[in-house]
């Protein structure tokens, strides 16, 4: 029979964390008319990324 696949909770703040940038991106494409990154937001960005990693490191 169908049984349900396992889920790890854990992965709850990974799809906030990912949703959340895609709503900041879209926050920056579209935001003055400009229609691209600039590089401050690039920075920002990868500011982002890095201190996710972190955030991934030191929480296992």
């Amino acid at each position: 029979m169908h049984a349900p696949l396992g889920y790890n909770v854990q992965l709850n703040m990974d799809l906030y964390i990912c949703m959340g940038g895609t709503l900041l991106l879209f926050f920056f494409m579209y935001s003055f008319g400009k229609y691209k990154l600039d590089r401050i937001e690039g920075v920002f960005y990868l500011l982002g990324f890095l201190g996710y990693l972190i955030f991934i490191l030191f929480r296992q």
